[in-house]
């Protein structure tokens, strides 16, 4: 049932990119369809994999739940773009308004771009950070006990 919860919510994921563009209830359910399923092999397939394989531990299923669905919906936001620029005013898309809708479509894809190059440095950086020393290292993993008790006794002591 967690992974038919974590579908439901990837769907809302991946039509955020692109609800305001698409304009026929079967384009979402499409969406939300594919997201779903990419959600759920990401969970019960392709998560294992990488832990079993480069011992990548997604303990909240960040990339199952928002990372696959986000860039499938960055995608389709792509693709709506492109098939349904023609409903809308020239000024609705930014990049259409002194350009074409090419120009929106590579805004798009540069935004993805973007999007994956800021999260690489930015997760790259918190854990660097977190090998500094400023967190020590717990004596189980994915237990946070030893961090928790810190807190409460400095918070309990003043």
């Amino acid at each position: 049932m967690v992974i038919i919860m974590n579908a439901t919510l990837a769907g809302g994921v991946a039509i955020g990119t692109c609800c305001d563009i698409i304009t026929a209830p079967a384009g979402a359910m499409w969406v939300g369809f594919i997201a779903g399923t990419l959600s759920a092999v990401g969970f019960e397939k392709i998560s294992p994999y990488l832990a079993d394989k480069i011992n990548l531990q997604d303990t909240c299923g960040v990339g199952s739940l928002h990372g696959m669905p986000g860039l499938m919906g960055g995608i389709a936001g792509v693709f709506a773009v492109y098939a349904c620029a023609e409903e809308f005013n020239d000024d609705y898309f930014p990049a259409m308004v002194k350009g074409t809708k090419t120009d929106q479509v590579m805004a798009q894809v540069y935004m993805i771009l973007f999007t994956f190059f800021f999260a690489g440095i930015t997760g790259y950086s918190v854990g660097f950070f977190c090998r500094t020393g400023m967190f020590s290292q717990p004596d189980i993993l994915f237990k946070d006990d030893d961090h928790i008790h810190d807190v409460v006794e400095r918070y309990t002591e003043s």
